[in-house]
C-alpha cells in the first residue's frame, strides 16, 4: 500500500505523538477520518507578539541612523543556532507534509532512511541551509521536498530569536509506508551544545 500526504494541525500531531512515542507516519493519515488540507490558521500569542515587536525593534533601530550597527546585530543573531533535542522538536510542530513513497523506487524495492540536518529560521521555517547527510539517491528527492514544508514554533533563548537544528529522519519502509522522526544534531551550537556524532546518534 502506497503512502499518502496531507497537512496536520498542531493539534493532531500532539494527538498522534501520543501513542506514536515521537514518530509519525504515513499511516496514521491514512487510519485518520479526515485529512486536512488547508492551511492552519495562525493565531496571534504572546510568543509571537514578541517576535512581532524584535523584529520591528530592529527596523526602527536601522532607520534611526544607526543603520551599520542594527544590520550587523541583526546579521549576527540570526546566524546563532541551538540545537533542540528530538522530543522538544516535535512539541514544536505546526505543520508537517508527508510525502509519497516514489514510484519507481516501490518497484525497484528501495527502501531505507534519508537522514537530514535540518535549519529552523527564526520564523520557524525549514531554511535552505538544511541538507541531506546519508540516504538512498532514489529517496532524497521526495524526502527534502516534503521536509522543507515543515513549520516549526520558532525557538526564543532568553529573549532572543534565533536558528535552530535538529535532524529528520525520514524512513521508507518495505510496506510502502513512510515515517518521520527527530534525531540529535551532529555540529556544535552557540549556546554550549557540543553536537552528537553520527556514528553515535540514533539514525538506526
Amino acid at each position: 500500500m502506497r503512502s499518502s500526504w496531507g497537512l496536520l494541525t498542531a493539534a493532531q500531531v500532539g494527538q498522534t505523538s501520543e501513542t506514536r512515542t515521537g514518530a509519525l507516519t504515513s499511516t496514521d493519515l491514512l487510519e485518520s477520518r479526515e485529512v486536512v488540507i488547508a492551511k492552519e490558521a495562525k493565531t496571534a500569542n504572546s510568543h509571537e507578539a514578541r517576535i512581532l515587536v524584535r523584529v520591528q525593534a530592529h527596523t526602527a533601530a536601522s532607520q534611526n541612523g544607526a543603520p551599520g550597527v542594527a544590520n550587523a546585530a541583526a546579521n549576527a543573531e540570526s546566524r546563532r543556532i541551538q540545537n533542540i533535542a528530538p522530543e522538544e522538536m516535535w512539541n514544536r510542530v505546526t505543520q508537517c507534509v508527508f510525502l509519497e513513497y516514489p514510484a519507481l523506487a516501490i518497484d525497484s524495492h528501495i527502501t531505507g532512511t534519508v537522514d537530514i540536518a535540518i535549519g529552523v529560521s527564526p520564523e520557524g521555517d525549514v531554511g535552505k541551509n538544511s541538507r541531506v547527510l546519508d540516504g538512498p539517491p532514489l529517496l532524497v528527492q521526495s524526502a527534502m521536498l516534503a521536509i522543507r514544508q515543515w513549520k516549526f514554533r520558532p525557538n526564543e533563548v532568553q529573549g532572543e530569536v534565533t536558528w535552530s537544528r535538529a535532524r529528520a529522519l525520514v524512513r521508507f519502509n518495505t510496506d510502502g509506508t513512510t515515517a518521520v522522526d527527530f534525531a540529535p544534531a551532529i555540529l556544535a551550537d552557540n549556546f554550549g551544545d557540543p553536537g552528537t556524532p553520527k556514528e553515535l546518534s540514533c539514525s538506526a
